[in-house]
């Protein structure tokens, strides 16, 4: 398997990785499972382990193969995966202009459940794009 926990760190970093939650970390496991029954490699999506100064520890990846897209795909369809849910790259980066939209983990959503629709998404090359907020649907109409 592809395990996320068993790859070496990365020579930059000083500190240990952050310790994933439990939805997180079920999300990581089960796409983790996914890629690896796929034959595809994590480290070609830009799989990672990340600490935010908002949502804590995290696991984010792009939901395109970056050795095949430019490196703004990562920025519009990479996504992090924190205890409250999946949260789009293009929020955390661009701070002033984000509104906060997720899709939020719950019973009815979990993060196994969520890691099925991103791996389907990544194996359809058919990326899970943020969804419109509210104050955004205003501005168009």
């Amino acid at each position: 398997m592809n395990s996320i926990k068993k790859k070496s760190k990365p020579k930059y970093r000083k500190d240990p990785a952050p310790e994933l939650g439990k939805n997180a970390a079920e999300f990581a496991k089960h796409l983790d499972i996914g890629f690896d029954v796929a034959g595809l490699e994590m480290s070609d999506y830009r799989a990672l382990i990340i600490q935010d100064e908002r949502y804590g520890p995290g696991f984010s990846i792009c939901q395109l193969d970056t050795n095949e897209h430019e490196p703004e795909c990562y920025f519009q369809t990479g996504i992090a995966v924190f205890e409250d849910g999946i949260h789009w790259m293009v929020d955390l980066i661009e701070k002033e202009q984000a509104h906060g939209v997720s899709l939020v983990f719950n019973e009815e959503v979990t993060g196994s459940m969520a890691a099925m629709m991103v791996m389907t998404c990544i194996l359809r090359e058919e990326p899970l794009y943020a969804p419109t907020c509210p104050c955004c649907k205003e501005e168009e109409a």
